[in-house]
């Protein structure tokens, strides 16, 4: 059978384990003490090295994940504005103003990146409930975590959708030409 000691002190706690050694030995010398000291805070350490560690492998994936996505988003606005460049420099000739074309193009890019926020929330409120065992002391439905990241993807989709727009209003003329 195997028993611990734990002792709260105060200050320096290396200091206090040689004493507390002491007394431990002179009360049974033999069946007593057989082990060594650590801290606790070591020994939660150690205990939790393993789940900080896929935390951390998971949050770099998470970011690769993100970083993918808005090149993806980018090149899909940026293919999706190249292919309409003709329509912008017509209605631009018509009388379309720059900002109208760019508010559309912004919109339909955060109307596909919403599209992609309501299926990856979904899909990771349903995913989290097997994580449940894994997640010590943290809630699988961390409403500020989903709303953080959901306004993040929803500020990098309006990035990666104004670079296009405002390179296909820069000059109808061109535009017009093009094909």
């Amino acid at each position: 059978m195997q028993m611990s000691l734990h002792v709260s002190a105060s200050g320096d706690p290396y200091s206090m384990i040689s004493p507390i050694q002491r007394i431990c030995r002179s009360a049974d010398s033999k069946d007593f003490f057989s082990g060594g000291a650590s801290l606790l805070t070591t020994q939660l350490e150690a205990l939790f090295a393993e789940e900080r560690s896929a935390a951390y492998v998971l949050g770099i994936f998470g970011s690769l994940a993100l970083f993918l996505a808005a090149i993806g988003l980018y090149g899909i606005i940026s293919y999706s504005v190249a292919q309409r460049t003709r329509e912008f420099g017509i209605r631009t000739a018509l009388g379309a103003r720059n900002r109208d074309i760019v508010q559309q193009v912004i919109s339909e890019g955060l109307r596909m990146a919403a599209l992609g926020l309501v299926i990856g929330l979904a899909c990771s409120a349903a995913l989290s409930r097997f994580l449940v065992s894994r997640m010590h002391g943290l809630n699988p439905l961390d409403l500020i975590t989903y709303a953080a990241i959901s306004t993040l993807i929803l500020a990098i989709a309006s990035l990666a959708s104004f670079v296009p727009a405002r390179r296909a209003v820069r000059n109808p003329m061109d535009a017009l030409r093009t094909e």
